[in-house]
């Protein structure tokens, strides 16, 4: 009982080897895959043909008559859904242009300085009581400051609060506290 020891390959040997593998792993992977191909598609009609069974089954002894009600119930559905689409599209975009003009209102909108000076003179007890033109500029701007911040808080309340109304006093009413105290 003698036991050799095992030689372990030198590198011409491993090379051979290792070059053969691909040329004999080609055929066997080409294989492979035609057979993982020809299963799949005998599963997929082996599917295919248990479904048309199971729908045969359910529906056989109905006439097309009877049929026909619940395929009309179904072209109903779906122009239901095709009207409302339509009708969320339309709003979506109604709601984007009211948005622009909006925007476009708070972005050219200014409080006049005339109208700002008249508002001070009704105030004061003094008729002879009178502001200078940079003072009452810079009223105006704050004003208009004030306004937009006021409009832009009752937006972010109306939708905080899931409102689905126009936004109203009772938005703004909500967030006046806070925004006299932050001006």
């Amino acid at each position: 009982m003698s036991s050799t020891p095992s030689k372990a390959p030198d590198s011409s040997t491993s090379s051979t080897s290792t070059s053969s593998a691909p040329a004999s792993a080609d055929p066997i992977q080409n294989a492979s895959k035609k057979a993982f191909h020809s299963s799949a598609l005998y599963l997929q009609s082996e599917l295919e043909a248990r479904l048309n069974d199971a729908a045969i089954s359910k529906y056989e002894g109905q006439t097309y008559k009877e049929m026909e009600m619940q395929l009309a119930e179904i072209d109903d559905l779906v122009a239901s859904v095709d009207s409302l689409e339509q009708m969320a599209q339309e709003l979506d975009a109604y709601s984007l242009q009211l948005e622009t003009r909006f925007k476009n209102l708070l972005n050219g909108y200014k409080v006049k300085p005339e109208a700002l000076e008249a508002v001070f003179k009704k105030a004061w007890a003094h008729d002879n009581t009178g502001i200078k033109p940079d003072a009452l500029a810079l009223s105006s701007e704050f004003m208009t400051l004030f306004i937009k911040e006021a409009l832009e808080r009752a937006k972010a309340k109306h939708r905080e609060s899931g409102s689905t109304g126009p936004i109203d006093e009772s938005h703004l009413e909500k967030i006046l506290a806070q925004l006299l105290l932050d001006f």
